[in-house]
């Protein structure tokens, strides 16, 4: 089981969602908005680099990982008529920053469940995963159920 939770939901300075986190007994954060000291207030992928660097830093010395980003990559808040380019922007700004904090796992059995509590969801006309680069060795052991049970 995977405790953890998104961290400005219990204050937006960084120190808050630490205190928080270490309270709780989790040992990870979603992390989405947050204020590191010194710079304004943002989301995760678009804070600058060097606040970035010091929040990274921050929580490796508290021992909190950062288990995903809450993105605001295509979000509500984009509008369809916003340029493409600031959605591709975000993405080569927060990719690399998850990599760097080991947020990136590749893991097709997350995936699966993911996938399966969306479809249990109501109201989602379509999902669609890219299990593209799963290694052939690793979709093998996708049993067939997993399979049954997503495509309707």
């Amino acid at each position: 089981m995977i405790l953890t939770g998104i961290g400005d939901e219990a204050g937006i300075p960084l120190e808050a969602q630490i205190k928080a986190a270490r309270e709780l007994g989790w040992p990870q954060l979603e992390m989405r908005a947050l204020e590191v000291p010194g710079f304004p207030k943002g989301n995760f992928h678009d804070i600058p680099d060097k606040a970035f660097d010091l929040a990274a830093a921050r929580l490796r010395e508290a021992g909190l990982g950062v288990y995903c980003f809450g993105s605001a990559i295509a979000n509500w808040s984009k509008k369809i008529s916003d340029p493409f380019q600031i959605t591709l922007d975000e993405v080569r700004r927060c990719l690399p920053r998850m990599q760097r904090l080991g947020v990136v796992r590749g893991n097709a059995e997350h995936a699966l469940k993911a996938a399966d509590l969306i479809v249990q969801a109501v109201g989602f006309g379509l999902i669609a995963m890219d299990l593209g680069d799963t290694p052939p060795r690793t979709a093998a052991r996708i049993s067939l159920a997993s399979w049954f049970r997503l495509r309707h």
